[in-house]
């Protein structure tokens, strides 16, 4: 079991346990199911925290660095009980983090009148509601089919500053509101018979909120990393946007760390084939800015050891190099297709074609690419290559 434990996270674990719910036992990363499947057959209430790795963003364009590795902050409730009550004992956690209980708004999405009992323990408990919420999905990681259907949605977002006008709501993108969380009502499952709440929240937002940053990158774990990193890698500062760079070798560091800890070494299926992705995007970062992909390694147990995780094995060191040695093979062997597709002369199409494959295909990555391009005098549009990638789905 991996034990970092940050304060907030403690605290809104500690909160609801001296509310009476049960302490559930963190998940495997590579289990299908939610942090509380197991325990929303029993009646009452139950509290955990887990992390997990979340690779869906990794292959979009135009790239972003999102947070890779998140810990959840999940609570859920069995049974029949008043709205204000389970609300209470979720916000009394939240505010036992840190949180603002005036900066803290909330959105609902109902069906028919089902929300009127939620928006009156809302008000009852003195939470602004700032309208409704019509894209509000069901927090992730849940099964409908098991814990019946969802009838109530709730969003909560947290104010981080001041509006850029009267019309500001947290669907505005100016920065003003940071998303902590989502929770349901859930109407009776046939299994149970009884009505659940659950909600789930991402650690790194309530600690952002509790400290008023926008940035999780902000954050002192994190934010320590990226200086750590950048000592160890000044030639990342050279890119062309040496800030994201940094962020995503300080992010993917910390993601690998994670899954080695849990024991999913690099490889061609399921959280294995997580890790390699992830250290092979690092790779290719680090080779586009010139620096050593050799230290790999070390990068790795240096994020591992901010965290707290357990520290990393010799033989997971080995396997992070062979890894690298492995991609150095997929660089070398796609720059060589990369000048016998320009030795064809192709159009942009063409070529645009070729770029997305060596990406898709030979997990060459696309800056490496585009810089190869660069260096022949070529220029390429993002769109083009995005469009043949899609195509190519």
């Amino acid at each position: 079991m991996i034990a970092h434990t940050a304060e907030p996270a403690q605290l809104f674990v500690e909160s609801l346990t001296g509310a009476g719910y049960r302490r559930h036992h963190p998940r495997s990363l590579g289990a299908d199911d939610g942090p509380l499947s197991g325990d929303l057959r029993r009646e009452g209430g139950s509290v955990a925290l887990q992390w997990g790795v979340h690779t869906g963003r990794l292959g979009a364009l135009p790239e972003a660095v999102p947070l890779t590795a998140r810990r959840t902050l999940s609570a859920a409730w069995v049974g029949p009980r008043l709205p204000q009550d389970v609300l209470g004992d979720v916000f009394e956690a939240l505010w036992a983090c840190g949180l603002d209980r005036d900066a803290v708004v909330c959105r609902l999405a109902d069906r028919g009148r089902e929300g009127d009992p939620v928006r009156a323990a809302l008000a009852r408990l003195g939470i602004p509601q700032a309208g409704e919420d019509p894209d509000a999905g069901a927090p992730p990681d849940t099964s409908h089919r098991r814990h019946g259907t969802p009838g109530v949605l709730l969003s909560l977002d947290c104010e981080l500053g001041p509006a850029c006008s009267p019309a500001c709501t947290p669907d505005c993108l100016c920065g003003r509101y940071l998303h902590l969380g989502d929770g349901r009502f859930t109407r009776p499952a046939r299994s149970t018979g009884l009505p659940v709440f659950e909600f789930l929240a991402a650690e790194d937002a309530v600690s952002c909120g509790a400290a008023g940053l926008a940035d999780p990158f902000d954050l002192p774990p994190l934010r320590g990393l990226l200086e750590a990193v950048g000592a160890r890698l000044p030639e990342l500062l050279t890119l062309p946007a040496p800030g994201q760079a940094l962020r995503l070798v300080v992010d993917h560091t910390r993601a690998v760390a994670l899954l080695l800890a849990a024991g999913f070494g690099p490889g061609p299926r399921g959280p294995a084939r997580a890790t390699r992705r992830l250290l092979r995007r690092m790779a290719g970062t680090m080779a586009l800015a010139g620096a050593p992909v050799a230290g790999l390694a070390d990068l790795v147990a240096l994020a591992g050891g901010a965290h707290g995780f357990p520290a990393v094995s010799v033989a997971a060191r080995y396997l992070v190099e062979r890894e690298t040695a492995a991609f150095d093979r997929v660089v070398a062997a796609g720059h060589r297709r990369f000048l016998c597709c320009l030795a064809r002369r192709p159009t942009p199409d063409e070529l645009a074609v070729e770029l997305a494959r060596l990406r898709s295909e030979r997990g060459v990555p696309l800056a490496l690419t585009l810089n190869w391009c660069r260096q022949h005098g070529i220029s390429v549009p993002l769109s083009l290559i995005a469009a043949a990638d899609a195509r190519d789905v």
